[in-house]
């Protein structure tokens, strides 16, 4: 009876060090909280006032959002698109080079100055891009959710190795 009390007990232990293991280390690898603390930073100091790190992550994030919600067009046409210039280098600082290259394929259906960093002339914009160049919106939102690049793997190892950047108080 004793042998199957311990044995009973040894199994528990080791389930309860398991699942606190696991959850330590979602909580480690879940970057939501950090990407949302740093977009309620910029809600309230400016996107401008970010370090370069925060505003990485941010743009990342918010293309990623964006794009999986209602691909390039709908990235264009919201305010998460005034930073679609910059989104190609934040891409390739967290090692997502061909993503990159999707994204900056699709800011030259705008022309040679891309698109606007204001909503409203990029809304204008997108409306005097023809009717073939939107239709290649689809297919750059096809590679994007290819996921080539495991963008949010790229992420959590981008700010892990920049912890000290991310401090959300305001």
């Amino acid at each position: 009876m004793k042998i199957i009390s311990i044995t009973v007990v040894a199994i528990i232990l080791v389930a309860v060090f398991v699942l606190r293991f696991a959850s330590a280390s979602n909580k480690e690898d879940n970057i939501e909280p950090i990407a949302e603390a740093t977009q309620n930073k910029a809600n309230n100091i400016g996107l401008n006032r970010l370090n370069n790190s925060e505003k990485i992550l941010l743009c990342v994030w918010e293309l990623e959002a964006e794009i999986n919600n209602g691909g390039f067009e709908q990235y264009y046409f919201n305010s998460r698109g005034n930073n679609a210039l910059f989104a190609p280098t934040a891409l390739r600082e967290i090692g997502a080079g061909h993503t990159a290259k999707i994204v900056d394929q699709a800011n030259q259906k705008f022309g040679s100055a891309g698109p606007s960093g204001n909503r409203e002339k990029r809304q204008t914009q997108l409306e005097t891009i023809d009717a073939k160049d939107k239709k290649a919106f689809d297919d750059y939102d096809k590679s994007f959710l290819a996921y080539r690049d495991d963008i949010s793997e790229l992420l959590k190892q981008f700010t892990a190795k920049r912890k000290h950047d991310f401090n959300t108080a305001p």
